[in-house]
């Protein structure tokens, strides 16, 4: 992770500036909670997929006391060590882990999505070729809303230079380059609402700048 006092190149406020780690990491968590207060309402419960060892759901938790979490990732390990440091901190009635296969259609877990906020954040960028079976996937399950904060090449351009680092980057580590179009393509179907698509105004490095899309289902 670095040091704390490490400067980074990183996008805040959609600028780039020079910023130590520990500054960007707080305008990190206040720039999420403000993302995630706007977009996903004032439901109760948030489910993360692809949570890892909840750095996400933890830094939520401080910003939103009043909520539940729900943290699903496919690794065991990860859940593993999310579970110890829920119950380090006295955590585990407000942030629950447990393990999904998102390309498995049938995997049981999918039903903790019935009703409830979903949210991705670089997540979907590791599935270049079942982004599509995961987005019906998730879809079927009828979520409340859905939220994904994901690189996303084709919101790029290679004719804007700023862009050129992230198109680069995305491109070369193979990730997902058809999110839009599957929503998209989910919305003229009629399977889902496509509420807002934007850019994402903070990162880490150019390398990493993200897309943010929104969407409920439509229910029969």
């Amino acid at each position: 992770m670095g040091s704390s006092q490490q400067l980074l190149n990183a996008k805040v406020d959609g600028r780039t500036c020079r910023i130590s780690r520990a500054d960007y990491n707080r305008h990190r968590l206040k720039a999420m909670a403000s993302l995630v207060e706007r977009n996903l309402g004032d439901a109760h419960d948030l489910v993360e997929l692809g949570a890892g060892y909840g750095y996400n759901l933890f830094l939520l938790s401080l910003a939103f006391p009043e909520r539940r979490f729900v943290g699903l990732d496919i690794s065991p390990t990860g859940v593993a060590a999310a579970r110890e440091i829920a119950a380090h901190f006295g955590l585990e009635d407000r942030i629950e882990f447990d393990v999904i296969d998102l390309v498995d259609p049938h995997h049981p877990n999918f039903a903790i999505l019935n009703g409830r906020v979903v949210l991705t954040h670089f997540c979907l960028e590791q599935l270049p070729i079942e982004i599509g079976n995961v987005l019906r996937c998730v879809s079927r399950t009828r979520p409340h809303r859905v939220m994904h904060i994901e690189p996303c090449a084709e919101v790029l351009s290679i004719r804007r230079p700023a862009d050129w680092a992230n198109l680069l980057y995305v491109r070369s580590q193979h990730y997902q380059t058809s999110l839009l179009a599957n929503l998209r393509h989910m919305r003229d179907e009629g399977k889902i609402e496509l509420i807002r698509t934007d850019s994402v105004a903070f990162s880490p490095t150019l390398q990493h700048s993200a897309f943010m899309a929104v969407w409920r289902p439509h229910h029969a």
